[in-house]
């Protein structure tokens, strides 16, 4: 938040906090609405001998009213790094475990009203644990899909965080394979 921005806090809820801020641009004050929300991990899980099986989780979302597939994802708990939420997540989402891990990047979701940033990682050499940790998901369904595939449905929309894990997947590594 700006130095010499006045705030409110209109709503404080377990996920997210909502602030209007008046501040002042080019001279000019101005109101903005603020969503305050904890950074985000999210893990692009990685299978087949030339990595191009990605692994999804398809779930109801709420909010947009259909169940959707995403990659793994979560909240940082506090006290925890992003790279130890993205090993978490991805245990308590799918039952599996990676033995190589690489950091992507990150990416604030959505910077005109919200501060979550989204921490992005890459996760390959895939163990499916023989007893998954006891997490608070509901309903989940692991799918192992190809890359090519996810990328070329029309039926259903894909979520930012999983277009951006394979963008910043494909920069990194494998353009061909997208």
């Amino acid at each position: 938040m700006r130095d010499d921005a006045a705030t409110e806090i209109v709503f404080s809820g377990n996920i997210i906090r909502v602030r209007v801020d008046t501040i002042v641009e080019s001279g000019n004050e101005s109101r903005r609405e603020v969503v305050e929300s904890s950074e985000v991990s999210t893990v692009l899980a990685l299978s087949g001998d030339d990595n191009t099986q990605i692994c999804l989780v398809d779930q109801y979302r709420h909010p947009v009213g259909r169940r959707m597939l995403e990659i793994p994802a979560g909240r940082i708990d506090p006290g925890e790094t992003a790279e130890e939420c993205a090993r978490r997540e991805l245990a308590e989402e799918t039952g599996y475990r990676a033995g190589e891990w690489t950091r992507l990047g990150s990416f604030y979701s959505s910077p005109g009203f919200c501060t979550e940033r989204v921490h992005v990682f890459a996760a390959r050499r895939l163990e499916r644990m023989k007893e998954p940790p006891d997490g608070d998901e509901h309903d989940l369904r692991v799918r192992w899909l190809p890359i090519s595939a996810v990328l070329g449905r029309q039926d259903w929309p894909l979520d930012g965080k999983t277009l951006a894990a394979l963008l910043l997947w494909r920069e990194r590594n494998c353009a061909s394979l997208l």
